[in-house]
């Protein structure tokens, strides 16, 4: 009698009942198996993953909550896209040196301006990126040296030593590193390319506030 339960309970249902159960079975077995081999880390919301619950505010504050939960290297989804959280130095070391073909890299980003410039020096990806990585640096060096040196030295060293005070105030404390190296790499980018030019870190930040 047991043996043909699972028959009859096959032919009492309607193709389409059978068609959503065996949808339903192979998008759990989907999701069972996608994550196999990953870091440990948050599910969140189908689809949107962790985004409701982080923004550029306080996704900081929840990177340091998930590094506390999970371990130093967890792992998260933001509107289907997959995350790995590299919560120390060292973990973040380890996976630059031997990983580095899935981290070195820069983040592809969907925008209406990484659309536009998509083949922009600012927006470009893959191996152009890393060539353009390679030459720039180089470059800017050996035009701007002596440039630097004259002229803008001491603002940038300014710049460079307020970066780290910010940092050693914290005390080990989370901290929104976007926005702190976007201000203090704004900062560094404007005194390399246009020098002093009667304007202060501080009245940049209050404007842009």
């Amino acid at each position: 009698m047991q043996v043909n339960t699972v028959p009859n309970v096959i032919a009492i249902l309607s193709p389409l009942s059978l068609v959503i159960l065996t949808t339903l079975l192979l998008t759990l077995i989907y999701f069972v198996f996608k994550d196999k081999g990953l870091p440990p880390g948050s599910v969140g919301r189908p689809y949107f993953g962790f985004s409701p619950f982080m923004n550029n505010t306080n996704c900081h504050l929840k990177l340091h909550e998930i590094k506390q939960k999970y371990g130093e290297i967890s792992s998260f989804t933001c509107t289907g896209k997959l995350y790995i959280n590299l919560g120390s130095i060292k973990a973040t070391r380890e996976a630059l040196i031997h990983k580095s073909d899935f981290f070195g890299d820069r983040v592809t980003d969907c925008g209406l301006m990484s659309y536009v410039f998509m083949n922009g020096i600012a927006f470009i990806i893959g191996e152009h990126w890393k060539v353009a990585r390679k030459f720039f640096p180089s470059a800017m060096k050996e035009r701007d040296a002596n440039s630097i040196k004259s002229r803008i030295a001491g603002s940038l060293y300014d710049s460079i030593k307020s970066t780290i005070d910010d940092l050693k105030a914290k005390k080990g404390e989370p901290i929104n590193l976007i926005e702190l190296f976007t201000t203090k790499c704004n900062t560094i980018l404007r005194l390399t390319l246009f020098g002093e030019v009667g304007i202060t870190e501080q009245q940049i930040k209050k404007f842009n506030e």
